[in-house]
């Protein structure tokens, strides 16, 4: 039977544009105050990120129990600094007062900018996407946090390598706490079904009906962070 897809495209679309419409044009607008910087940077960062946003759940439906989180999120957090670099270049174009070195600024800036703003928003968004609940809250907070986004992107520029380490173990943390929780809710539910399995093997079981979905939904969710 075919197994439908766990990840939407069109939700993560919108999400990624939403957060790459609002991140895009208030980071750059309370960092250098430069409307026309920040009003193309937005429509740059928000056209970008539906295509972003979709060809992740695409690839990630693909790659689910093949490659480790502390694989994927690392990667993802370098596709989110070309994604800013991108918006930040563009936008430098629009720029009201810096010429052309808002171009090279808008590079910089932006790589850092998306860099965390994936690397601090991408598990969790992941998370709630494979557990079936709504990523409103996620989205929400992004473009609460947007204002300061370019503040915490220029922070990690100047740690250098340090700044993104700084950001990244965290990330990697939850996601081993991610990784135990899932693998452990997935084998107790495999011994449930073992042990009355031998207890009553040709007998029908009262609660398969309500207890295939949430192993269905433990069994996909580990699969991303298997080893």
């Amino acid at each position: 039977m075919h197994t439908p897809p766990l990840l939407s495209p069109a939700i993560w679309a919108r999400d990624y544009a939403i957060i790459g419409l609002t991140v895009g044009s208030m980071s750059p607008f309370f960092v250098i105050f430069d409307p026309g910087f920040a009003v193309l940077a937005g429509l740059v960062g928000g056209a970008t990120g539906a295509l972003l946003g979709a060809g992740l759940a695409w690839a990630l439906e693909r790659v689910r129990g093949v490659l480790p989180l502390a694989v994927i999120v690392p990667f993802v957090a370098a596709v989110g600094s070309l994604w800013g670099a991108l918006a930040g270049t563009l936008g430098g174009f629009g720029s009201l007062g810096m010429g052309v070195g808002a171009i090279p600024l808008g590079f910089v800036l932006g790589a850092c900018t998306g860099m965390v703003t994936l690397g601090l928003g991408f598990l969790p968004h992941l998370m709630l996407a494979t557990s079936g609940r709504s990523t409103a809250s996620v989205v929400a907070l992004g473009v609460l946090a947007s204002p300061v986004m370019g503040w915490l992107g220029l922070i990690a520029l100047a740690g250098a390598t340090f700044g993104l380490w700084l950001f990244l173990v965290p990330v990697l943390a939850a996601a081993g706490v991610a990784l135990d929780r899932s693998e452990q809710r997935a084998k107790r539910l495999s011994q449930r079904a073992a042990a009355e399995a031998l207890v009553a093997p040709s007998a029908p079981v009262a609660h398969c009906s309500t207890a295939g979905d949430p192993g269905r939904r433990a069994h996909l969710t580990s699969s991303f962070v298997a080893l």
